[in-house]
């Protein structure tokens, strides 16, 4: 199906009434982050300072730390934003939140991070028809997680895995240039993207060079050769000229702060402190002073019992798992769509990286959710990642007043998704996942106050909902991996 086969009337209509949803959180109280002063002093930084100044600026705690292409887009918005308040352009004006302020911040996320995530969801959907086209937008615009991250809390995930999904799309339809360099343009807008490099690379080397006639395929490897380079040249070399490369880097890979984040991605890790804790107490170690992973701070600790990780144990950790996936990526190139392996690459840097943050679970979701509705394979298995996607990220709503609203999100979601992604066989393994990953919550609300009164177990809520999510997600990508590996007709 072409795009111009497509119903516009309906994916604008979806569009639409997730814009004036959107529209009505403007004036509530709703809490927002550390995030929120972040983008604000990072337009002030790019509106008020030279270029040379960028990433050497440090007058607020909230320095810019993303690559420079994220730094041209905040550029371009406070260009807008001058128009509106100017005084929320002054790196002086740190902690500014007037009204004007919040109104233009959250409408920059619905007007321009929402609607290219859409754009890129329209393109890659639409050979799939139109029924799942407008589920696809559905999952995408009303997905509960990235409003609770985008809306709430406040960031623009989703542009960046708007062009995550438009990049492996392209790719999957043969336009490997343009794919190339639409992944490249996002690698240095975030650089965590770089997670899934190794699966771009083994999937166009395996496609469209090893198995093509010798002159296709040098004219192929150059031609992808010269748009890695030229995009990092166009990024990288300003940083140079301008005696920034050093500290921008510092700042992007911060192997300083420690494994995890002051609130655990649900990973392995995750699991393994828990583990180190756990053998603390059952062996009386004590912390003797050492800075705790309980903390609540961002930091490098100090383990009880278990070996300390290193940065390099990580890597070391990733590459081993990596090796499965880049096998069957070799194998099943042509069967399975880079989107697929995508989602499993972003999965296996989640699961096993360094300091990784709880928000990076959607860029395990939304290609596999693409993925799923495009292919009709893995509906349960993604239905179950929105569930433990959503509950993981409950907690980055810390106060108590807040508990009605994340448990509407939670249900609102599951059902929402529920109906997008059906009919799939709702089993008794999708009913279980979704009461054991909201479990940790009825603890928090209805348990943990009673019993932990006056304690010092403040952080426990956390941890056992960090815990319980990483166990359903290594049982549900598991799940999924097998079922991948078992694809037999091309999608």
């Amino acid at each position: 199906m072409s795009l111009k086969s497509i119903p516009y009337w309906t994916c604008g209509f979806v569009v639409t009434i997730s814009c004036l949803l959107k529209l009505l959180t403007i004036n509530t109280k709703l809490y927002y982050s550390t995030d929120f002063e972040v983008h604000r002093n990072w337009m002030a930084i790019t509106h008020s300072l030279p270029f040379r100044e960028w990433y050497k600026e440090s007058r607020n705690v909230w320095t810019l730390d993303y690559p420079p292409f994220f730094g041209y887009f905040e550029y371009i918005l406070s260009q807008l934003a001058a128009l509106v308040d100017p005084s929320m352009l002054s790196v002086d004006n740190i902690n500014y939140s007037s009204y004007s302020t919040i109104a233009f911040q959250r409408l920059s996320v619905i007007l321009v991070s929402d609607l290219v995530l859409a754009a890129c969801t329209v393109f890659a959907l639409a050979p799939a028809g139109s029924s799942r086209l407008v589920s696809g937008l559905v999952l995408s615009l009303f997905s509960s997680s990235l409003f609770l991250v985008d809306h709430i809390h406040f960031q623009y995930n989703g542009m960046l895995l708007g062009l995550l999904i438009l990049a492996a799309a392209l790719i999957d339809r043969g336009r490997i240039f343009f794919g190339a360099f639409v992944y490249m343009v996002l690698v240095f807008f975030k650089h965590i993207y770089l997670y899934a490099a190794p699966i771009f690379f083994i999937f166009c080397i395996r496609r469209f060079i090893v198995s093509s006639p010798l002159r296709t395929s040098l004219n192929r490897l150059v031609g992808l050769v010269l748009i890695v380079l030229g995009v990092s040249i166009v990024a990288l070399v300003p940083l140079v000229l301008s005696g920034q490369f050093s500290t921008a880097l510092s700042r992007m890979f911060p192997f300083g702060r420690g494994l995890v984040h002051s609130y655990w991605a649900p990973n392995i890790w995750a699991l393994y402190l828990l583990g180190d804790r756990f053998l603390g107490k059952l062996l009386h170690v004590e912390s003797g002073g050492m800075a705790s992973s309980t903390g609540g701070v961002v930091q490098v600790t100090e383990n009880l019992v278990l070996p300390n990780i290193a940065p390099g144990h990580t890597m070391i950790v990733s590459l081993v798992v990596y090796i499965p996936l880049l096998v069957l990526i070799w194998r099943r190139s042509h069967k399975i769509p880079l989107m697929a392996f995508v989602g499993f690459g972003n999965a296996i840097c989640f699961m096993s990286g360094w300091h990784i943050h709880e928000k990076a679970i959607l860029m395990v979701y939304y290609p596999l959710m693409v993925y799923a509705i495009g292919s009709e394979r893995l509906k349960a298995e993604v239905w179950m990642l929105s569930v433990v996607a959503c509950a993981s990220l409950l907690p980055l709503l810390p106060q108590s007043e807040e508990t009605c609203l994340k448990w509407i999100l939670f249900a609102t979601g599951a059902t929402l998704d529920w109906i997008a992604l059906g009919p799939f066989n709702f089993s008794h393994m999708c009913g279980f996942m979704l009461s054991l990953s909201f479990a940790p919550e009825v603890y928090r609300v209805f348990v943990h106050g009673f019993l932990m009164r006056g304690s010092k177990f403040e952080f426990l809520p956390l941890m056992m909902n960090s815990v319980v999510c990483a166990v359903i997600l290594i049982v549900i990508l598991a799940r999924s991996f097998q079922l991948l590996r078992e694809t037999r007709n091309s999608d």
